[in-house]
């Protein structure tokens, strides 16, 4: 039987944490649009979205697919 781990899921969606991953996410990514945009409204993106996990309202965005052509394509 799967262990459950409810109880770390307040610590993973706390604010904190959530700006931690934020800034570790963006590293070398802060000029390009879609990061630029989310850190210019940080805080109040962070809320929202710590408000979102904890109500279990939060849905993941669409996937974007990209190839691979160095050294070959993949």
């Amino acid at each position: 039987m799967p262990r459950r781990l409810d109880h770390l899921f307040g610590a993973i969606a706390s604010f904190r944490v959530l700006r931690e991953a934020a800034l570790r996410a963006v590293r070398g990514k802060r000029r390009k649009p879609g990061a630029a945009a989310f850190f210019a409204n940080l805080e109040r993106e962070l809320l929202r979205l710590e408000r979102q996990l904890n109500t279990e309202t939060w849905r993941p965005g669409a996937y974007k697919s990209f190839e691979l052509r160095d050294p070959k394509p993949r």
